[in-house]
């Protein structure tokens, strides 16, 4: 599979996590002040729609952070993907929450 692909699965991944609980999550990042959201990778897991070549959702990730050292760029935002959580921007949530309507 090629980086493009994978990308790919990701953002459906995080779209789909975010069309779940984007706008609670973008409500308290609000309330608390934050600019930044911490995912834990298990958040993810019932969000992944599977492939043939990624059976689950950590065989992706593992293989992103190898080919993007650790940084992705999503919808022209950073995220960090670190050994058990990614980073993502608010300013990423909110366009993907966007993107939903």
């Amino acid at each position: 599979m090629d980086k493009e692909k994978a990308l790919e699965l990701f953002i459906e991944t995080l779209r789909n996590y975010f069309k779940a609980r984007g706008r609670m999550i973008r409500s308290l990042m609000e309330t608390a002040g934050q600019d930044r959201l911490s995912i834990e990778l298990p958040a993810l897991y019932w969000y992944y729609p599977g492939d043939k070549v990624f059976k689950k959702f950590m065989d992706l990730y593992r293989y992103l952070i190898k080919e993007y050292n650790g940084v992705i760029e999503v919808l022209g935002e950073q995220v960090k993907l670190e050994k058990d959580r990614i980073i993502i921007p608010k300013k990423l949530i909110t366009v993907m929450i966007h993107e939903e309507r």
